[in-house]
């Protein structure tokens, strides 16, 4: 064991017994040791060990929260949290009855860890201290202070307000976004590398009394256990509530031309059909249209038949779907219908572009979380996958000495299968699954180079090297073979180049295979990447990228797909099919003619998914900056203090000792420092 920080759990009610505890927590052992307190005070060493908190990790910081109610309404059971920093990657758990709970519905964190918000750094923030902050919240009082008026007031709330002032509707606090800012309660804050101090919700005294700050705007975000607090930005002059759900405005681009979707789902680009309409079943909402943009282009005179192509908006508002983290609601808060509808691609009634959408439908649907991490998302037709290129292609011929398939390979310093590559005889059986293919993007070497690597080539057979590659610079064609199977190491390819043969003029009898592109680079290493063939490359902005379920068989070395996995690990879509992951779906139609033939779209077609919110966190931003240059912080401690109501943070490297109020929660602070 090392024990490297501890908490106390004195939280006892005023005249009352109770055990009184001591917690340890230790960056070797995947423990929290519990102590009991007043044993340890009669000099009973051994019978104050307590059973041990089970985190699973080593740990190296402590917050303990008084006893709070299961919650609100519920004024006769009472529960406790245990959080700690996970010594291992700076994250953070909590743990109830000595179990560490579930308490994230974000796809690209785990579930058992709280999300920080961490955009000034995504991905590199990690928590370095916590502190329980409980102002004006009775410590030691009995489960008889939770019990509500008909105002929704406690007594001691009532005992709280100043004389003379509405405790909600004060002159401080006459918005939503002030009472947000206002803690009252019991909350967990968390000082992070980033040089931030983040609030987490626990249990706000003024959730019953003051949801609806603000007049009739009320407050969207309901109030979730052990998620950060949101700060809302909303005005309080706005007559409309502000959507909990993330919004887009899709577009398509192909090469430097862009293009709105409308509501409709059109483009007005006659190479793009646009975007059908898909179900938004929970935990997915509605991000685009909203019904509030319906509304304006119908307040404009659009075609009400137009302004009907979506449904009412019930699905806009926060999805009631919020998985295992909605039992710990602290007001039981819930959002709109989440109903389904539609049906899949085999419903000859799904709607399509420029139909009405079946209520509960849309053109783009979203994850129904607010504190999900924000991901924007492209769809590019037979783009490149991630990950999946190379500098060391080689091709290995049938009856080679390392050939294993017998058949035309291309052998390469990557793993194929975690990079999420398949073929086309790798699909599951009744799939749409089209394989992937390799294309060849190295540089052609010069005549004189050419002619020392292949000493037979003739100056017509280089020319016919250069019109291969002036077709793929110019776009109008691509060096690419289909991959047959998908192997961990290899690629078994068909022979012949996917160039449509009209595209170039060769010299006759020239065939276009492998052995035409190894002599135009001289049989060298080649440089390549792995593209989706006739299916889109749907991937994220930051951390969710290509996601597949492709793995490795071990006994054969073929990649597959792994049927355990959840299937909404996908990273292709294709026309005319939904497409859904964990966060986004939509479907991309297929462009027509007038044989209703689906027309091939062109590479490189993109269609580009951008969200935008009003909600970020509460959250206080303890930089310095001066003159151009931003000094950083690290809040190596947090204290709270109960006498005055104020939080404390230490920074070890510029500001020393830096007092935070708890009402109004600060974004910044001053550059004064103690």
């Amino acid at each position: 064991p090392e024990p490297v920080a501890f908490a106390i759990d004195d939280f006892c009610e005023t005249g009352k017994a109770c055990q009184r505890r001591l917690l340890i927590a230790d960056r070797v052992l995947p423990i929290i040791h519990a102590l009991d307190l007043d044993k340890l005070a009669e000099g009973d060493l051994a019978g104050s060990l307590l059973q041990p908190i089970v985190t699973g990790v080593p740990t190296s910081a402590l917050a303990v929260t008084p006893r709070v109610p299961v919650r609100v309404e519920d004024s006769k059971s009472e529960t406790q949290y245990v959080y700690a920093i996970d010594a291992t990657n700076g994250s953070v758990l909590v743990t109830q009855n000595g179990k560490v709970l579930s308490v994230s519905n974000d796809p690209t964190r785990p579930k058992n860890r709280i999300a920080l918000r961490t955009d000034y750094a995504p991905g590199l923030a990690t928590a370095l201290s916590l502190a329980v902050v409980h102002p004006v919240f009775d410590v030691t009082g009995n489960a008889s202070q939770y019990t509500l008026d008909s105002n929704g007031f406690t007594d001691k709330q009532l005992a709280a307000m100043p004389d003379n002032t509405q405790y909600c509707f004060d002159t401080a606090h006459t918005s939503a976004q002030a009472a947000r800012a206002r803690l009252r309660g019991v909350f967990l804050a968390i000082g992070v590398s980033d040089g931030t101090v983040q609030i987490v919700d626990v249990h706000d005294n003024d959730l019953k009394a003051c949801r609806g700050c603000g007049g009739p705007i009320g407050d969207p975000y309901p109030v979730i256990r052990h998620r950060t607090r949101i700060y809302s930005q909303v005005s309080s002059t706005a007559t409309e509530e502000p959507s909990a759900i993330p919004s887009t405005s899709p577009l398509f681009s192909v090469g430097s031309d862009a293009f709105d979707v409308g509501y409709d789902g059109t483009t007005t680009d006659p190479r793009i059909e646009g975007l059908s309409c898909v179900p938004c079943a929970a935990p997915q909402a509605v991000a685009f249209p909203l019904a509030s943009q319906l509304a304006t282009v119908a307040d404009a005179g659009t075609p009400s038949e137009v302004v009907a192509s979506v449904d009412s908006g019930a699905s806009e508002t926060l999805d009631a779907g919020l998985g295992t983290a909605m039992a710990a609601t602290d007001a039981g808060s819930s959002g709109g219908s989440g109903t389904t509808a539609g049906g899949g691609s085999s419903d000859p009634d799904r709607p399509g572009v420029n139909a009405r959408c079946k209520d509960g439908a849309a053109r783009v649907c979203v994850l129904g979380d607010p504190w999900a991490t924000l991901e924007n998302w492209s769809a590019e037709f037979e783009g490149p996958i991630p990950g999946a290129f190379g500098g060391h292609g080689r091709f290995i011929e049938p009856g080679g000495s390392d050939n294993v398939s017998g058949s035309l390979e291309l052998a390469s310093e990557i793993t194929f299968c975690g990079k999420g590559v398949l073929g086309d005889e790798d699909q599951l059986a009744g799939g749409v699954h089209v394989g992937d293919q390799v294309v060849i993007t190295a540089a052609l070497p010069d005549l004189a180079a050419l002619k020392k690597l292949e000493p037979g080539i003739s100056d017509a057979q280089y020319a016919e090297c250069q019109k291969l590659v002036t077709a793929r610079k110019s776009g109008d064609a691509t060096l690419a073979f289909a991959v047959r199977r998908a192997m961990d190491d290899r690629l078994v390819l068909r022979d012949a180049l996917l160039v449509p043969s009209h595209d170039l003029t060769l010299n006759p009898g020239t065939a276009l295979d492998h052995t035409l592109v190894s002599r135009c680079f001289g049989g060298q290493l080649m440089t390549f990447e792995v593209h989706t063939r006739n299916a889109y490359v749907v991937s994220g902005s930051d951390r969710l990228q290509f996601q597949h379920r492709v793995v490795a068989d071990p006994a054969t070395k073929r990649c597959r797909i792994d049927t355990k996995q959840s299937p909404t690990l996908q990273g292709r879509a294709y026309e005319d099919v939904p497409f859904k992951n964990a966060y986004v779906s939509f479907e991309i139609a297929s462009h027509r003619n007038e044989k209703n033939v689906a027309l091939r779209a062109q590479p490189g077609t993109n269609l580009i998914i951008r969200f935008g919110t009003t909600t970020i966190p509460l959250r206080l931003d303890a930089t310095i900056g001066a003159y151009g240059t931003n000094f950083g912080v690290a809040p190596v401690d947090l204290r709270y203090n109960d006498v005055d109501q104020t939080l404390y943070m230490v920074d070890m490297t510029t500001r020393g000792l830096v007092p935070i109020p708890l009402d109004a929660f600060p974004k910044q602070v001053a550059t004064s420092y103690q």
